[in-house]
């Protein structure tokens, strides 16, 4: 839930400031995902008592949006910066890491 948070925040401030070389549209789909994530979360947290299914879904919701970001880089690598580099690939990684362990509560449970 605070990572779709995070997202959202960061995304919308490199929309602003320009530092990756996406263009803004694109940055602004990536930050509407987030929000439908982050309301998604809510929802689950505050809503559905058992989990597997939920995290399930986050999880490969996350394996989404890692895809589309990469798809992103490749599609304006002439024009990606080395921050919007270094950003979206540690994102993607971090992601990539969080829905593992998600998938792998979702089997515990």
């Amino acid at each position: 839930m605070t990572g779709a948070a995070l997202s959202i925040v960061l995304l919308l401030l490199l929309a602003n400031y320009g530092f990756t070389g996406i263009p803004v549209n694109s940055l602004t789909i990536l930050s509407i995902i987030a929000v439908l994530f982050f309301v998604y979360d809510v929802i689950c947290y505050l809503f559905i008592q058992k989990l597997k299914m939920p995290l399930n879904i986050i999880a490969t919701v996350n394996l989404l949006y890692c895809c589309y970001t990469v798809i992103l880089m490749l599609i304006h690598s002439a024009k990606l910066s080395t921050w919007g580099f270094i950003y979206f690939s540690a994102e993607v990684l971090l992601i990539l890491f969080l829905a593992a362990a998600e998938y792998k509560a979702a089997n515990r449970s």
